[in-house]
Formats: structure tokens, C-alpha cells, sequence
């Protein structure tokens, strides 16, 4: 797998800081439980760079850029127990720009999704 290097300049790492001040603050991110399903939900990105978001997952481990993944498109909130098996997860979040630059990971460990 060829690796492909990327220059950022300082309005990417504008872009990204103005994408993570508001993400990164906990009570942004809502988990919400009833009726049995897990529901993650969280307020869309205030930066006209946003193209949407992808939500990192995995068990038993740390998780990385490297684990299993699904796009959220523009949507700020998703059933995970429409979309996971049920566990114990540790979840990654992160916006990305047009270029599919991605922001870096909010990370949320030991999530039970039933």
C-alpha cells in the first residue's frame, strides 16, 4: 500500500483547530440510551470547511485511523445499535474537509452498544 504524503499549510491546521474546539469539549457529544439502542449524537461543526464526518470503531482495542470505519456524510447522530453488534466499544471521531483531510480523533472509550 503506497503511502501518500500530505503538506499542510496554516489554514489547514486552522481548519482543523476550528473544527475540533467545539468537538472536543465532552458535553458535546451526547450518548443517549433507550428502548435498548445506543445513540450517538453530537452539534454539526460551525466551519464552512466541514464536508461531513466518520465515526472510527473497534473492540478490545485502542482505535486508530486504522480501524473499522463508517462515513456519517453531513448527519451528526447515528443509532450504533443499528450499525454495531453489541460489545463494549472504543470510538473515534472526526470531521473531514472537500479533500477528505481529516481532522483529528475524539476519541470515547468503553461505549456498550446492546
Amino acid at each position: 500500500m503506497e503511502t501518500k504524503k500530505v503538506e499542510y499549510t496554516w489554514k489547514t491546521y486552522l481548519v482543523i483547530a476550528l473544527i475540533l474546539i467545539p468537538l472536543c469539549i465532552a458535553g458535546y457529544f451526547q450518548f443517549e440510551k433507550s428502548d435498548g439502542m445506543t445513540r450517538i449524537s453530537f452539534p454539526a461543526a460551525t466551519s464552512d470547511e466541514v464536508s461531513g464526518y466518520k465515526l472510527y470503531y473497534v473492540k478490545d482495542a485502542q482505535v486508530s485511523y486504522e480501524s473499522e470505519s463508517f462515513d456519517l456524510g453531513r448527519s451528526t447522530s447515528i443509532n450504533l445499535s443499528l450499525k454495531l453488534q453489541s460489545g463494549k466499544y472504543n470510538i473515534g471521531i472526526v470531521s473531514y474537509d472537500s479533500d477528505q483531510v481529516e481532522s483529528s480523533m475524539t476519541f470515547y472509550n468503553d461505549i456498550f452498544v446492546k
